[in-house]
C-alpha cells in the first residue's frame, strides 16, 4: 500500500485529487490513505472471485481493460481527458453494491478527517487511478507479473475490506 501511495504522490495523482474535490493536499492524502486499503482490497476481491484455474488476475485486467487501462488515470489526472464513467463502474465491480460503497466511505471516514461524502466522491476517482497504474504496471514487460499479484497481496489472506463488508461466500 505504501508503494501505491507513493506512486500517487509522484505522479500527480494526490494533487489531481485535490483538484477535482477542492481539497487541501493533506486532505487528499488523508483521505487516500483512508481509502487505499478498502480498494486494494476491492481489486483483491474482485481477483478472488474470479479465481478459477489462476484465472483471477486476468481476470482483474479484462475489467480494467474493459474501462480504458491508463486511460482511466489520464482521465484523471489531466482535466477533460476522458470520460469519468469507469470510476463509478469499478466501484460497482470490486465492491458489489451502492450499499457496500457507502459502508467503506463511512469506514474511511472514521479513519480520516474527511467526512463520509468527501469520500464518496474521492472512491470512483482514486478507482480509477488505481485501476490505471495497475494496468500500466500489469503490461507485459519482460514477460512476468510486475509485481501486482505483490502489491494487490493475492498470496496472503487477510483482506482489510473483510473489516468493512462481510467476506464473500464461496
Amino acid at each position: 500500500m505504501i508503494e501505491m501511495l507513493d506512486t500517487l504522490r509522484r505522479t500527480g495523482g494526490l494533487a489531481a485529487l485535490s483538484r477535482h474535490l477542492n481539497l487541501t493536499p493533506t486532505q487528499a492524502s488523508a483521505g487516500t490513505d483512508a481509502l487505499l486499503p478498502f480498494l486494494l482490497g476491492g481489486f483483491k476481491r474482485y481477483c478472488q472471485r474470479h479465481d478459477s484455474e489462476g484465472q483471477g488476475l486476468p481476470a482483474l485486467l479484462k475489467l480494467l481493460n474493459l474501462w480504458g487501462d491508463g486511460e482511466m488515470a489520464a482521465a484523471v489526472l489531466i482535466p477533460g481527458n476522458g470520460s469519468m464513467a469507469a470510476g463509478p463502474a469499478l466501484l460497482e465491480a470490486i465492491f458489489g453494491s451502492p450499499e457496500a460503497i457507502v459502508s467503506v466511505a463511512s469506514a474511511a471516514a472514521e479513519r480520516s478527517e474527511l467526512d463520509t461524502a468527501q469520500l464518496r466522491k474521492m472512491l470512483p476517482l482514486l478507482a480509477m487511478l488505481l485501476g490505471g497504474y495497475i494496468s500500466i504496471r500489469a503490461a507485459p514487460l519482460h514477460g512476468n507479473d510486475n509485481g501486482v499479484p505483490a502489491l494487490l497481496e493475492l498470496e496472503h489472506a487477510h483482506n482489510p475490506l473483510d473489516e468493512v463488508l462481510p467476506p464473500e461466500e464461496d
